[in-house]
């Protein structure tokens, strides 16, 4: 089988370091807690009205397999989701016994990339059954679609919607990028900041939703608070390099917010606009389990 690339989206995440390697649990599986028992999880989704996140996965299994454990089931909200929306189900498609007999039952090949189904108490799929869905941004629609078919909602996946987006750049320069990362984070549509250096500069580097906000708008609204002395876009931001780690979303350090794991880039974007001047606007950006883990902090 030949490896599969993952889409550049999942270079957004920036997990600090691998659970599934921490605990000794095989990579292809992530860090999600798995059921491996078939009858209980449809027991398990009868009762609490969940549906079934059934992985297919190799174990231990080819490059795109760990690639799709270490990347996607690796991602935190993504593993909330899959551990509160969902009954997590995981059959290896290269065992003998039980698990083979689960393959004839579903009609799935042995020794193949992970598939993801979403089946019902009874063993039903939600929605039909299909290959490559290795990113992001091709698996969230898909969890979205089968909680809308089960009459549930979700607080999280609405958290990782702005990771699927296809952004544009764009480099604005300031008198301290610790001030524009504060400014620009919190627009709508901006999607990600990063602290950097341009031309001699303080920069803030911006990834945007265009569906959402315009380059123009949002320069003229940086424009406002003094953080566009300078617009860098397309060639221009040849050159650019990010500051360092230290200097990145300053507001979030000395708050409660700082003591979190785990956060993407989207949520430190914009929970570091907001972490100093409207608390609970930072926290409409966590998910369940992290305003649990603040809560505790």
């Amino acid at each position: 089988m030949k490896p599969f690339i993952l889409a550049s989206l999942i270079a957004l995440t920036s997990w600090s370091c691998s659970p599934a390697q921490e605990s000794n649990q095989p990579i292809e599986t992530g860090s999600v807690t798995w059921l491996t028992d078939h009858d209980e999880a449809l027991a398990l989704s009868k009762k609490s009205d969940k549906p079934v996140f059934l992985l297919f996965q190799e174990v231990p299994g080819c490059l795109g397999c760990r690639e799709f454990g270490a990347d996607i089931l690796n991602h935190p909200l993504i593993i909330e989701s899959i551990e509160t929306d969902f009954v997590p189900l995981l059959v290896r498609n290269n065992k003998p016994g039980r698990e083979a007999e689960l393959l004839a039952k579903y009609k799935e090949p042995s020794w193949n990339y992970p598939v993801v189904r979403f089946v019902n108490h009874e063993g039903s799929d939600y929605i039909p059954r299909k290959d490559q869905i290795f990113t992001v941004n091709r698996l969230l629609p898909r969890m979205k679609a089968v909680l809308k078919k089960a009459g549930k909602t979700s607080a999280i996946l609405p958290l990782i919607e702005p990771e699927t987006v296809q952004t544009k750049q764009v480099a604005l320069s300031q008198y301290c990028f610790w001030t524009g990362e504060l400014v620009i984070g919190g627009l709508k549509g901006v999607v990600k900041t990063e602290a950097g250096w341009l031309d001699g500069k303080e920069v803030t580097l911006v990834h945007y939703d265009e569906s959402q906000i315009s380059q123009k708008t949002l320069v003229a609204e940086a424009k406002k608070q003094s953080c566009a002395n300078q617009v860098y876009s397309g060639s221009s931001l040849k050159g650019y390099r990010p500051a360092k780690i230290s200097d990145q979303k300053k507001q979030i350090g000395g708050t409660p917010f700082a003591k979190l794991k785990n956060l993407t880039p989207y949520q430190r974007t914009k929970i570091n606009a907001s972490a100093r001047s409207n608390v609970s606007q930072a926290k409409s950006f966590l998910s369940p389990r992290q305003l649990d883990e603040l809560m505790k902090s």
